[in-house]
């Protein structure tokens, strides 16, 4: 028969393979499908439950508790081998931050959390809450590197300038006109940037800050493998409004050479800025449309 110590200790040291920690934001995660498929696969009589509380006249069940404040608790109870233990844990955003009045998604997702670390109560992935992920990870073996045969050194060729490529929208933003078109090389390995005067490339120039506008309908922090997809970027209209005039100031000086090359594009960019910021201190949502002027 399985003892209480037994138990604890067998999910306690159980390795843990490095792909199914996950890191965001600076926390350790643990995926909620693989800590309680490894525990089925040990305790099969293993269960959990979600709580469900009634509230409201008439009265109704849902699977959260708001305090006077608005903000939002979730119970869930794991049993292994006869002994249950019950996590009550707090409706957080994605920087572990307590929310009031959640949506559906993320109660959803408090609720695999608290199960997360209802599991790590019975000793399996607890130190991924102790801050020592590393210790859990399992040891892969090297991989063999085969020698090769040794050759004469080549004359190493001169190398180009590398572009750098954020794929998040925010990694555009600050990249946003920092690209390398139409290179051509001069002495002393010194380049420049050459963009022709037609008329179609300026208004590319223009989607492009239309397009990657901030606006309150941004979301950040999305996990579609649980079936998140993100929350607002900003907390608050002044914070979005911030957003926009650091997105203006990091190209200033670029959007200050447009009034030289092309007026008219100058213009309907400076106007897309004022039109975001006016939406986003009056609390609405800027669309970019085609064309604006």
């Amino acid at each position: 028969m399985t003892t209480k110590k037994n138990k604890f200790e067998s999910l306690y040291g159980a390795k843990i393979p490095a792909d199914k920690i996950e890191k965001k934001n600076g926390f350790d995660y643990l995926k909620w499908s693989y800590a309680w498929a490894e525990v089925k696969r040990r305790f099969p009589d293993a269960s959990f439950e979600k709580h469900w509380f009634s509230v409201g006249e008439p009265p109704y069940s849902i699977p959260f508790q708001m305090d006077k404040k608005g903000f939002a608790y979730v119970k869930v109870t794991v049993t292994i081998d006869g002994d249950a233990i019950t996590e009550v844990y707090p409706v957080t955003d994605y920087r572990n931050k307590a929310i009031q009045s959640p949506d559906a998604m993320q109660v959803n997702t408090a609720l695999q959390r608290a199960l997360v670390k209802c599991i790590a109560y019975h000793g399996f992935g607890l130190l991924v809450f102790e801050g020592a992920a590393d210790e859990l990870i399992a040891e892969e073996e090297p991989e063999k590197v085969e020698e090769k045969p040794k050759t004469k050194p080549k004359k190493a060729k001169k190398e180009e300038p590398e572009v750098k490529i954020n794929p998040s929208t925010d990694g555009m933003r600050e990249k946003i006109l920092d690209h390398h078109a139409d290179i051509v090389e001069l002495e002393d390995d010194e380049t420049f940037v050459t963009i022709k005067p037609d008329s179609h490339a300026f208004d590319i120039v223009e989607k492009i800050y239309g397009e990657f506008m901030p606006t309150l309908a941004d979301k950040i922090g999305a996990n579609p493998e649980e079936g998140f997809y993100g929350e607002p970027c900003y907390d608050t209209n002044e914070e979005c409004v911030k957003a926009i005039e650091g997105f203006y100031k990091h190209n200033k000086e670029s959007i200050g050479g447009l009034s030289k090359m092309s007026p008219v594009t100058h213009k309907a960019v400076m106007a897309l800025f004022k039109k975001a910021k006016n939406a986003a201190q009056k609390g609405q949502v800027f669309e970019y449309q085609t064309g604006e002027k």
